[in-house]
């Protein structure tokens, strides 16, 4: 044999005995592979838990938040409806505002043009003052003569209250004179000159006492009677102050009182109690 087969031999053997202690330390750490393997296996397994639930942990967080982005996204859309109504109000508080300025300085312009009206009322208040005292003494006269005025006229409506008094006291002497005179002297001349006498034109006057309708016909009566001079046909005018309310006719007489029918009425008028009755000169 060769040296180089002998140190081939030599080397075969070196590396089986290096395999061999090899192998017997491959078994053994095999042995410690397997319980690597193991406990990295069950490391796994545990980790797949741990990933598993941290996965759910996940998940049921996603579905959270996706309920919550949800609710988010309900309260935004409510959010902004609501927004929305606050911009409508906005706008219609600023056009109420606007208004309001408006008729701010609408009223203050009134209140411009009112109070210079009120100044020149004052103005011309004080100017009426002063007209008014320099016309005061002359209303203090005026006031003083119409008092006096009045009592004259109280006066003088006494005393026309006398003579009427009078003239009737005469008018009723008168007609009793005449009746007599007519059954003592029957003469022609005598009896004509009493009828004369009694029915000479006089016109009368008197307020109205009374105002009756009777089948659409208008009846006053006067405190005028034959003594009066007024007789059945004596025409009257009837007056209300300065203004013509009709025409009227005696249609029944008594010695102091007489009722007369209203024959035309001014249109727009009627007759009323009080009014002026006063006959027409002739009758």
């Amino acid at each position: 044999m060769s040296i180089l087969t002998k140190v081939f031999i030599v080397l075969q053997l070196v590396v089986a005995l290096v395999l061999a202690v090899m192998i017997v330390i491959g078994f053994k750490n095999l042995e410690n592979y397997k319980n690597d393997v193991e406990l990295a296996r069950k490391g796994q397994l545990s980790a797949q838990a741990a990933f598993d639930v941290e996965r759910a942990k996940n998940q049921l967080g996603e579905t959270r938040l996706a309920d919550t982005q949800k609710q988010l996204s309900d309260q935004v859309t409510a959010l902004k409806a609501q927004v929305e109504g606050l911009q409508g109000q906005v706008a219609s508080i600023t056009a109420e505002r606007d208004s309001l300025d408006a008729r701010n300085v609408q009223f203050t312009t009134q209140q411009g043009q009112l109070t210079a009206s009120v100044t020149a009322l004052k103005d011309q208040l004080a100017a009426k003052d002063d007209e008014l005292k320099q016309v005061r003494p002359e209303i203090t006269r005026l006031i003083a003569q119409n008092a006096e005025l009045s009592r004259v006229n109280n006066e003088l409506t006494t005393q026309l209250n006398f003579a009427t008094a009078a003239i009737r006291k005469l008018q009723e002497a008168l007609a009793a004179s005449s009746e007599k005179a007519g059954a003592v002297v029957p003469s022609s001349e005598s009896k004509s000159s009493v009828v004369t006498a009694v029915q000479a034109p006089v016109q009368v006057n008197a307020k109205i006492s009374s105002v009756q309708l009777n089948n659409g016909r208008t009846f006053v009566t006067v405190p005028l009677g034959t003594r009066d001079g007024v007789k059945v046909g004596t025409q009257f005018t009837v007056s209300r102050g300065n203004a013509y309310i009709g025409d009227a006719s005696v249609t029944r007489t008594t010695v102091d009182e007489s009722v007369i029918q209203v024959t035309l009425v001014k249109p727009g008028q009627t007759v009323l109690v009080s009014d002026l009755a006063t006959s027409v000169a002739g009758q």
